[in-house]
């Protein structure tokens, strides 16, 4: 086989969608020549698309953005480099990978078959692409195959993501002072530890899909404060939620909204995606199909945005998404698209 079509993907420089346009007339081209209808969504000069041929009961949804590049790389990024059995560059896991192994099916079958393809942007930072298609929804197809890496193993059920930043108010004064202020580090412990208190409930529910098999919650960022001797009068957090069901991010929300009202503070909530619940008699089918055991992803993907259908997640591997020399391999990428040829055939009509 040859990989002319990972190279031209992999040619298109989109770390925060920088040539998003040149990369998606690039596959609008690609579609047209395989009788795919267009239909470009357009948004602060950032491009979607459906691309849809015939009544399609079965999809594919990509994103075309990637993550940033260190000066690690042993080679150009953007040039696919082959090495033995490693197609190296930035996206080949991450997922034009799976984008090209598409393509690549989709030159293999009757141009007659009904398919629909959709590739979004931005991805990798907000979502922006896949929250424009789905003011589309009508049109979106039964049966989804996201192609993200999964090092070829059908992932049937994603984790939630919920993000916030709080920002806690205090008073300053000397530290020799520090009754007569208030201290935004001491309200923000006291709020952090009320926090983990929260959600200790939550976290004795499990799935046993997932690897991590409950709720998790993390700081990943934490600020405040100028100087040793200065009582803060400031001080913020970032902190996520990954859950792994529906009603956790209603009870979250819920109890957040009711703890911030304790503390001088603001809390501003970046992000509230459902997890992908695992339809179990769909699970059993594509195991049956693919004979490869369906598994969860801790991660949250595009799927949380359209999971009232029928979504299998699947991609070349290994996973080295977001790596420095980042790569899949030969077989991988071939099984793929075989994998890819199965599923169609097996829900083109359903």
């Amino acid at each position: 086989m040859n990989y002319d079509t990972l190279k031209n993907l992999i040619s298109f420089n989109t770390v925060e969608d920088k040539e998003n346009n040149l990369i998606m007339d690039y596959c609008i081209s690609f579609l047209k020549e395989y009788n795919f209808n267009i239909k470009e969504l357009v948004n602060n000069n950032k491009k979607a698309i459906i691309a849809t041929r015939g009544n399609a009961k079965i999809g594919f949804i990509g994103h075309t953005d990637v993550v940033g590049i260190s000066n690690d790389w042993k080679t150009d990024p953007f040039k696919l480099s082959i090495e033995d059995n490693k197609l190296i560059g930035r996206g080949t896991c991450d997922m034009k990978g799976g984008i090209a192994a598409f393509f690549e099916t989709i030159k293999e079958l009757d141009k007659s078959i009904p398919l629909q393809v959709i590739l979004t942007y931005d991805e990798e930072i907000d979502f922006g692409g896949i929250k424009e298609v789905i003011k589309n929804e009508s049109l979106i197809a039964k049966n989804i195959i996201i192609g993200e890496p999964t090092d070829n193993k059908p992932v049937l059920a994603t984790k939630g993501i919920m993000e916030y930043k709080l920002e806690m108010y205090g008073e300053s004064v000397h530290s020799s002072l520090k009754p007569k202020g208030i201290s935004a580090i001491d309200e923000m412990i006291k709020f952090i530890n009320e926090l983990n208190e929260m959600i200790k409930d939550l976290q004795k529910e499990k799935n046993d899909i997932f690897e991590v098999n409950t709720l998790t919650s993390n700081i990943g960022l934490i600020k405040g404060g100028n100087a040793v001797n200065i009582v803060p009068d400031y001080c913020e957090i970032n902190f996520d939620f990954r859950t792994i069901d529906r009603n956790q991010n209603i009870v979250i929300d819920r109890q957040l909204n009711y703890l911030k009202n304790k503390y001088n503070c603001k809390l501003i909530k970046n992000n509230d995606l459902p997890p992908l619940k695992e339809n179990k008699d769909f699970s059993k089918e594509i195991e049956s199909l693919l004979k490869e055991k369906c598994i969860g992803f801790t991660g949250a993907t595009e799927a949380s945005f359209i999971n009232d259908r029928n979504i299998v997640i699947l991609g070349p591997g290994p996973l080295t998404l977001h790596e420095t020399n980042e790569y899949i391999t030969k077989e991988s990428f071939n099984k793929t698209i075989e994998q890819y040829k199965m599923i169609i055939d097996k829900y083109k009509e359903n």
